[in-house]
């Protein structure tokens, strides 16, 4: 019986390429996106793929196009302070989507990075840790929570589900 193949996503917008074929770009452009949020004196956490690959799987999900990540601020969407100082540190600001997913494209170093604003509460108001590579990186809390609401039974390796809410 043939191994079934692994679900692949096949919208790479941007000409961006797959953080699991260029980890040490991904894990780079994730190093300065949390240096982006620390300097404006933000919260952020992984979210999505990049949180499940990294709790579940310890890497990126082969097939995952994106790093989703999650802001906290305030006005819970993209403010002219925070986009002027990803920018500034290399970001390209690409496509926003409105409320309810609230999110921005950004990309650096080909790698696509969709942050999703958000107001703390519910998975957002204290953060979870996991480790990856001997760095430790945000995650919502509680994680077993917030992973079965975006992907119902999560723990099992294989592919990534489409269902991201």
């Amino acid at each position: 019986m043939a191994e079934k193949e692994p679900l692949r996503i096949k919208w790479k917008p941007y000409s961006t390429v797959e953080p699991s074929s260029k980890p040490k770009v991904a894990d780079s452009v994730l190093d300065t996106f949390f240096g982006v949020v620390n300097d404006v004196g933000l919260r952020a956490c992984l979210a999505y793929g990049l949180c499940l690959g990294f709790v579940r799987d310890k890497d990126y999900i082969p097939g995952d196009n994106d790093l989703d990540v999650v802001l906290i601020n305030k006005e819970g969407k993209l403010t002219p302070t925070i986009q002027k100082s990803f920018e500034k540190a290399g970001f390209a600001r690409r496509t926003s989507y409105p409320p309810p997913s609230n999110n921005v494209h950004f990309v650096k170093d080909f790698i696509l990075v969709d942050v999703y604003f958000r107001v703390a509460g519910e998975y957002y108001i204290t953060f979870g840790k996991v480790r990856r590579n001997g760095k430790v990186y945000p995650i919502p809390h509680p994680i077993d929570g917030y992973l079965k609401a975006c992907y119902g039974a999560w723990g099992t390796k294989g592919t990534i589900s489409t269902r991201y809410r």
